[in-house]
Formats: structure tokens, C-alpha cells, sequence
């Protein structure tokens, strides 16, 4: 047996979701964790939080899923929130990221350029705006 016979193969629609979630976070409360010793931060008190933020995370995946099933009969909703969760998780990590690497100077002047072109546009819009 290899690893998709094992672990892909048998999973139903809404397991692959959900361990996609459950690694996600897991490597989201890693780079917390690594983050928080690189800025000589780390709180065991942040950690807690962070731990509890995430088995609410769980609670109301459970509860979507139910609300799901007992409302709907399928899993619609239930996927839909899985989906959310996944995504801010991901959010997460490339915020933690973001904050804790060093970006090459390229990249920074390539952003900053970008930042003040968006500037640039979002005056001319407010000034159009304001002419009507």
C-alpha cells in the first residue's frame, strides 16, 4: 500500500478538507511559535490564546457541520466554513512570514512603487468622485 492508497484514497469529500485545515493550523502554531522566539517574544500566555482560538475554530467547524446536516441534508455549509478557515489560516501564516523575514531591496522598492501608484489611483477616483 502507498500513501494515497492509505490516506487520499479512502478519505470522503469532507475528511480532505479538514486534514488540509488541521495541517494548516498546525503549521500556523509552528510559525507562530518560531516567530515569537525570532522577536524574543514568546508568552506562554500568547500561546495559550492562540491554542484556544484555534480549538474555537474547531467548535464551530462542528457546529457548521451539524447546523449542515440537520438544516440542509448535505455538507454545503459545512465546506463553505472549512474553506474560510483554511484561507485565513493561510492568511496567517503569510502574515507571520511577512513580519519576520527580511525582504531583498528589490522587492521593497518594487512594493513601495506599487503602494504609491494604488495611492496615486485611489486620489484620481476620490477626485472624480467629488466633481459628480
Amino acid at each position: 500500500m502507498n500513501f494515497y492508497e492509505l490516506f487520499i484514497n479512502g478519505l470522503t469529500a469532507m475528511e480532505i478538507p479538514l486534514m488540509i485545515l488541521i495541517i494548516v493550523m498546525t503549521i500556523d502554531v509552528v510559525m507562530g511559535i518560531l516567530a515569537a522566539i525570532i522577536s524574543k517574544t514568546f508568552s506562554h500566555t500568547i500561546l495559550t490564546d492562540g491554542l484556544i482560538r484555534k480549538m474555537m475554530i474547531l467548535l464551530v467547524i462542528v457546529a457548521s457541520g451539524a447546523i449542515s446536516y440537520i438544516l440542509f441534508q448535505n455538507t454545503t455549509v459545512l465546506f463553505t466554513v472549512l474553506t474560510g478557515m483554511t484561507i485565513i489560516q493561510f492568511l496567517s501564516i503569510i502574515k507571520k512570514v511577512r513580519n519576520h523575514i527580511e525582504l531583498p531591496k528589490e522587492l521593497h522598492s518594487l512594493i513601495s512603487k506599487l503602494e504609491e501608484e494604488q495611492h496615486a489611483e485611489d486620489e484620481e477616483g476620490a477626485d472624480k468622485h467629488e466633481n459628480l
